[in-house]
């Protein structure tokens, strides 16, 4: 876990991210998080949004009012500041395949086992984690410019493909069958990749075919299914974050809105 005290500056994780570039809008502003001021005003954010307004996270959170983890300080942190408050409003964070494979991994692999991911794949990816918009800011303008940041963050490291674990906000086995089987009729599951929880978080699909007809889909991973994401794995259990997580995966070329290097007749491996 970040001590936060003695990272007054931080460390990209790579050089080139030095001259990642700023988006300023009439209301906001969208950069790298760069001091620890802003991690800390992240960390804040997460907990009202996570904890508090959706009521899962980690327990140990509410100690702080802070929801961080071990993965923080090697992920890079996208921010949205809010020009008239100078607070930060919204969130990701980002790491390559090289930061997670040269410190701890992805964080996805902590529920799945991604090794079924080809290398093809992997080696091109960019994890994206803990989404968050705080509630008075949230709407369809602010999420476009955090996603415009990411855009640039796949091109800055050249990377083609984003994935991530998207969470329900419960741990009732029947929603997580409700919502695997309404991917499933909906074409939202990826039809070449189909990763497996880890035996930790395994959570047995049911045999019955619940009726997904009054499921509750978080808004998140709406956008994310209209952007193009593929749902690529069977729900696992996140008993530490007191959520249901599936991991999707986007491909560039099919993106709502491409980065900059992406060529619209770019092929695509998966």
């Amino acid at each position: 876990m970040i001590n936060i005290s003695s990272a007054s500056e931080l460390t990209y994780s790579s050089d080139s991210f030095k001259y990642f570039p700023e988006i300023e809008t009439e209301n906001y502003i969208l950069k790298l998080a760069s001091n620890k001021d802003e991690l800390e005003s992240i960390f804040r954010l997460r907990f009202q949004v996570f904890n508090i307004e959706l009521g899962v996270g980690c327990s140990i959170s509410h100690l702080t009012q802070m929801d961080q983890d071990d993965f923080d300080v090697v992920f890079d942190h996208l921010i949205i500041i809010c020009k008239q408050t100078d607070q930060i409003i919204g969130s990701c964070r980002l790491q390559t395949y090289n930061i997670a494979s040269e410190n701890l991994g992805f964080y996805s692999a902590k529920y799945f086992n991604i090794n079924v991911i080809p290398d093809s794949v992997l080696q091109l990816s960019v994890e994206l984690g803990r989404v968050c918009i705080a509630n008075k800011y949230r709407s369809i303008k602010t999420f476009v410019l955090l996603w415009e940041g990411v855009n640039n963050y796949l091109s800055f490291s050249k990377s083609k493909y984003l994935l991530g674990c998207v969470s329900l906000p419960t741990q009732d086995p029947l929603v997580a069958y409700c919502a695997y089987n309404y991917f499933q009729q909906n074409a939202h599951m990826h039809p070449n990749i189909l990763v497996y929880p880890n035996s930790q978080s395994f959570l047995e699909v049911s045999q019955s075919h619940p009726d997904p007809h009054n499921l509750e889909i978080p808004n998140i991973l709406k956008i994310y299914l209209a952007s193009g994401a593929k749902v690529c794995s069977l729900p696992a259990i996140d008993k530490q974050f007191g959520s249901i997580d599936f991991l999707v995966i986007f491909d560039s070329v099919q993106f709502g809105v491409q980065p900059h290097y992406a060529q619209k007749n770019q092929k695509s491996d998966l």
